[in-house]
């Protein structure tokens, strides 16, 4: 029996530190097998974290589209809000404020311009006569028609080849036009 301190001390072993003799052909061996296992486990972690950028590359590409069409839609339905919007504030522009008739006469005067008839006439309201004709004075001869049937602010301008409208409608038409 063991007693007092010979109880704690560890055994010793012989020949522990004693050099291991290896074959050479089977250290080489050792030795390419562990290369093999390095360079496969290299290329299969190589192949694997490809694979994985790939999928994430994937994942990130269709994101993008998803991002770019759902700016392309904002895009649209923005400009569409927009559209509808000026429309109407220029609606309410072109319905709220009166054509004064020499304004209407300036614009009858310009189309005179380009027009190329011989004999003309100019259908009004009666409200606008005495504005029209005073912004047309020293125009080309001219037939002034009053019709009551024609809204105020408006005009058609008649002549054997041309006529010309000029009315807020046709103004609005002009700026739905310019806007879309």
């Amino acid at each position: 029996m063991i007693r007092g301190a010979e109880v704690r001390r560890a055994p010793r072993l012989l020949g522990a530190n004693a050099e291991v003799l290896v074959d050479p052909a089977v250290e080489a061996l050792v030795e390419r097998a562990r290369d093999e296992g390095y360079r496969r486990g290299f290329e299969d972690g190589r192949r694997r974290g490809l694979e994985e950028v790939r999928r994430a590359a994937e994942i990130l590409r269709a994101g993008l589209r998803e991002v770019e069409e759902r700016l392309h839609r904002s895009q649209a339905e923005a400009a569409e809000e927009l559209l509808a919007a000026a429309l109407e504030i220029a609606g309410f522009v072109v319905g709220a404020v009166p054509v004064a008739p020499e304004a209407l006469g300036r614009r009858i005067a310009e189309a005179l311009e380009r027009l190329d008839d011989e004999r003309l006439r100019v259908i009004l309201n009666p409200d606008d006569r005495d504005g029209v004709v005073a912004a047309l004075a020293g125009a080309v001869d001219l037939d002034v028609v009053v019709d009551p049937a024609m809204p105020a602010g408006s005009a058609r301008l008649e002549g054997r080849w041309a006529t010309a409208e000029f009315a807020p409608e046709i103004a609005m038409e002009a700026v739905r036009r310019a806007l879309a």
